[in-house]
Protein backbone atom coordinates (compact mmCIF):
# COMPACT_ATOMS: atom_id res chain seq x y z
CA UNK A 1 0.00 0.00 0.00
CA UNK A 2 1.52 3.39 -0.83
CA UNK A 3 1.45 5.94 2.01
CA UNK A 4 1.02 9.72 1.08
CA UNK A 5 1.71 12.41 3.85
CA UNK A 6 1.48 14.74 1.38
CA UNK A 7 -0.73 15.59 -1.52
CA UNK A 8 -1.19 18.55 -3.80
CA UNK A 9 -4.82 20.36 -3.81
CA UNK A 10 -7.55 17.87 -5.80
CA UNK A 11 -11.04 17.89 -7.50
CA UNK A 12 -12.67 14.61 -8.58
CA UNK A 13 -15.61 14.40 -10.80
CA UNK A 14 -17.10 11.52 -10.93
CA UNK A 15 -20.27 9.22 -12.56
CA UNK A 16 -22.06 7.20 -9.44
CA UNK A 17 -22.38 4.56 -12.44
CA UNK A 18 -18.76 4.25 -13.49
CA UNK A 19 -16.87 1.64 -12.83
CA UNK A 20 -14.50 3.50 -10.89
CA UNK A 21 -16.55 5.47 -8.86
CA UNK A 22 -15.94 3.26 -5.29
CA UNK A 23 -12.53 3.94 -6.26
CA UNK A 24 -12.83 7.72 -6.47
CA UNK A 25 -14.67 7.79 -3.39
CA UNK A 26 -11.83 5.63 -1.67
CA UNK A 27 -9.00 8.06 -3.09
CA UNK A 28 -11.06 11.02 -1.55
CA UNK A 29 -11.16 9.49 1.91
CA UNK A 30 -7.65 9.37 2.16
CA UNK A 31 -6.80 12.22 0.51
CA UNK A 32 -9.29 14.58 2.49
CA UNK A 33 -7.06 13.07 5.71
CA UNK A 34 -3.78 14.66 4.45
CA UNK A 35 -4.82 17.91 2.18
CA UNK A 36 -7.74 20.39 3.23
CA UNK A 37 -8.45 21.25 -0.09
CA UNK A 38 -9.74 18.63 -2.01
CA UNK A 39 -13.66 18.54 -3.59
CA UNK A 40 -15.52 15.69 -5.30
CA UNK A 41 -18.62 16.20 -6.85
CA UNK A 42 -20.64 13.15 -8.05
CA UNK A 43 -22.62 12.52 -10.72
CA UNK A 44 -26.00 11.08 -10.14
CA UNK A 45 -26.62 7.97 -12.46
CA UNK A 46 -24.08 8.57 -14.77
CA UNK A 47 -21.55 6.14 -16.01
CA UNK A 48 -19.00 8.71 -17.37
CA UNK A 49 -17.68 12.18 -17.08
CA UNK A 50 -17.36 13.72 -19.93
CA UNK A 51 -17.62 17.49 -20.37
CA UNK A 52 -16.31 17.93 -23.97
CA UNK A 53 -18.58 15.48 -25.39
CA UNK A 54 -21.56 17.96 -24.66
CA UNK A 55 -19.98 21.38 -23.57
CA UNK A 56 -23.18 23.05 -23.86
CA UNK A 57 -25.25 20.75 -21.92
CA UNK A 58 -26.65 21.84 -18.07
CA UNK A 59 -24.20 19.08 -16.44
CA UNK A 60 -21.20 20.38 -18.28
CA UNK A 61 -21.78 24.02 -17.51
CA UNK A 62 -22.35 23.24 -14.12
CA UNK A 63 -19.20 20.88 -13.90
CA UNK A 64 -17.16 24.13 -15.70
CA UNK A 65 -18.50 26.45 -13.17
CA UNK A 66 -17.29 23.83 -10.46
CA UNK A 67 -14.33 23.32 -11.36
CA UNK A 68 -13.76 27.05 -11.72
CA UNK A 69 -14.69 27.60 -7.85
CA UNK A 70 -12.34 25.10 -6.97
CA UNK A 71 -9.62 26.49 -8.77
CA UNK A 72 -10.36 30.02 -7.58
CA UNK A 73 -10.53 29.34 -3.90
CA UNK A 74 -7.09 27.31 -4.81
CA UNK A 75 -5.26 30.07 -6.22
CA UNK A 76 -6.69 32.82 -3.95
CA UNK A 77 -4.88 31.42 -0.91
Amino acid sequence: MIKFDSFPPVFLLVGSNEILYEDTKSFYEKIESIQPIISMKEYENKTDVRLLTDIESKGANKAMSDIITFISKTTNR
